[in-house]
C-alpha cells in the first residue's frame, strides 16, 4: 500500500473485514506481558491504518495488534492520526541530519539496527 500525499509504504499481515469494516491487523512475534505495546508498534499500526483508509476509501476505526498471548485492539482516532503525523514529521526532520542520535539504552535494538556499522554510538558489541 501506498500513500504519495504522506510518503508512506507498507502493508499491515493482513486485513479483516467485519461487516463493511476493514480492519488492518499485524501480527508480532513477541509475548506481551502488559496491556501496553510498544509505541513503534501502535504507530506501525496506525500508518497501515491510514493506508488502508487511503486505498480503499474507506474510513478505518481501528487496528489489531495479534501477540503471541494476546490481541490489543487499538483505536484509530484523531488523537493517534496526529501522533502519526507528528513521528512522521520528526523522521523527515532525521532523514536531513548528518548525524541522529541515539534514542534509547538498549544493546538488542542496536544489534538488529540496519545502521550499526556507520553508527558512532551503537550499543552493540561488533
Amino acid at each position: 500500500l501506498v500513500s504519495h500525499q504522506h510518503g508512506l509504504t507498507g502493508k499491515p499481515d493482513y486485513i479483516r473485514r467485519e461487516g463493511e469494516e476493514l480492519i488492518p491487523v499485524e501480527q508480532k512475534s513477541r509475548f506481551i506481558s502488559a496491556a501496553e505495546a510498544y509505541e513503534g508498534e501502535i504507530l506501525q499500526l496506525a500508518a497501515y491504518c491510514l493506508l488502508v483508509e487511503e486505498r480503499f476509501g474507506k474510513p478505518v476505526r481501528r487496528g489489531q495488534l495479534l501477540y503471541q498471548n494476546r490481541s490489543l485492539k487499538i483505536l484509530y482516532d484523531d488523537q493517534l492520526r496526529a501522533r502519526l503525523f507528528d513521528a512522521v514529521a520528526e523522521l523527515r526532520s532525521a532523514e536531513a541530519m548528518d548525524d541522529v542520535p541515539r534514542s534509547h539504552n538498549s544493546p538488542a535494538r542496536c544489534r538488529g539496527c540496519g545502521f550499526r556499522q556507520a553508527c558512532r554510538d551503537s550499543l552493540a558489541s561488533t
